[in-house]
Parts: C-alpha cells; sequence; structure tokens
C-alpha cells in the first residue's frame, strides 16, 4: 500500500484472513462480492506487484499470528523458506502444497500477470525467500535495496 501511494497507483487489500479457519469458510468467504472483485481484477491486471516475505519463527506470518506454531513447523517439514501471499514455497522456489495451503485467503499466485509479477522485498534477511522465488519464477522482477541486491549476487 505503501508503494501505491508513493507512485499513484491504485491498491487494493484483499477482504479475507491470511489463513482462514477451515476450507468451507474459505469457500463461503470467497464466493462474496468482494473477494470476486478483486479476483477479477488481479485476472485482468497488466502487472502485479508482491511482497515476499520468509518463513521461520521470527517472521510476520507466524510473529504476527497468521499461522499457529504447528502450522509454521508443518510449513518448515516441508523445507518452506519464503512466502507470497501466504503462499508458501521451497529453496527452488516451488510451491508447498499442505492443508494450509487449502485454508489461504489469497488469491491462487497463478491468477498474477505470469511476465508481469514484481515482487518488492528489502533486507538482508529474506535474501534466501527472494532468491527462491527469482529460481523459482514466481516473480518476473525485483525491486529492492542497493544492500539486498549485493546480498543476492554474492548469495
Amino acid at each position: 500500500m505503501r508503494l501505491a501511494d508513493r507512485v499513484g497507483a491504485q491498491c487494493y487489500p484483499l477482504p479475507t484472513p491470511v489463513v482462514i479457519e477451515t476450507a468451507e469458510a474459505k469457500a463461503l468467504l470467497q464466493a462474496q462480492r468482494p473477494f470476486q472483485t478483486i479476483r477479477g481484477l488481479v485476472s485482468a491486471a497488466r502487472v502485479a506487484f508482491v511482497g515476499v516475505g520468509g518463513v521461520g519463527w521470527n517472521e510476520p506470518l507466524h510473529k504476527d499470528g497468521f499461522v499457529t506454531d504447528e502450522e509454521l513447523a508443518a510449513l518448515l517439514e516441508h523445507q518452506a523458506v519464503g512466502e507470497i501471499c501466504g503462499w508458501a514455497f521451497d529453496a527452488e522456489g516451488r510451491l508447498i502444497r499442505s492443508p494450509l495451503s487449502e485454508r489461504l485467503g489469497a488469491v491462487p499466485l497463478s491468477l498474477l500477470p505470469e511476465r508481469s509479477s514484481v515482487a518488492v522485498a528489502c533486507g538482508r534477511a529474506k535474501v534466501p525467500a527472494i532468491a527462491a522465488a527469482l529460481r523459482g519464477r514466481l516473480s518476473a522482477g525485483l525491486i529492492t535495496d542497493e544492500a539486498t541486491a549485493h546480498a543476492l549476487l554474492a548469495a
């Protein structure tokens, strides 16, 4: 949202939780008009900017309470290193399928514009996640800072 504000772009926050309690509740929420509107906008977008986060005990997905200790442990057992919109992926950038992914509130990454999805991320702690997202072609580009770029190249 801060990037959209800075460049004068439109931004549409997703009207669902990151993780929904049950698959049934997810289906109910995603059937609602606000979610369908966002899904249509994502499908029609020419470019999408997405954040990349790490997956770990001190990372926002867990620290901010979006996933439980047990859910995080399961992601780590599947070798998760990063996430985009809650969709976890491994060091090769392969999406991880788990019971948690069946309850994610975000639109599927497959709906993002294939060649025009740009990751926005920085910080040394995010280097493994950013590198994996780029390796797996989960993003066609990256907006970052100079220090993170140097760390990525060194990795």
